[in-house]
């Protein structure tokens, strides 16, 4: 399974760093190990944030955010990463 969408960001703690425009995720396994591969573009980034750890990744999806937590993120203009189970829906 696909989604796509376009919004969101990469928080370490309450510091922003990056903004992302276009990204798609593509869904692996089954409940409760579903994992999720992100593919981003960055509109914008903190050099010095972008590079501390965890991050936590929010995607806009409609009206809701979706947010995994602990999520390590690679790439420049274009990122990847592994987002593990559920997200949590605001």
């Amino acid at each position: 399974m696909k989604i796509a969408g376009t919004g969101g960001e990469i928080r370490v703690g309450y510091q922003r760093a990056a903004i992302l425009g276009a990204w798609s995720l593509t869904a692996s396994g089954y409940q409760p190990q579903v994992s999720y591969t992100l593919q981003a573009h960055v509109i914008d980034r903190d050099e010095y944030w972008f590079f501390e750890t965890p991050h936590a990744v929010s995607l806009r999806m409609g009206d809701r955010h979706w947010l995994w937590r602990d999520v390590t993120v690679t790439g420049d203009t274009t990122i990847t990463g592994e987002l593990h189970g559920s997200p949590f829906i605001t």
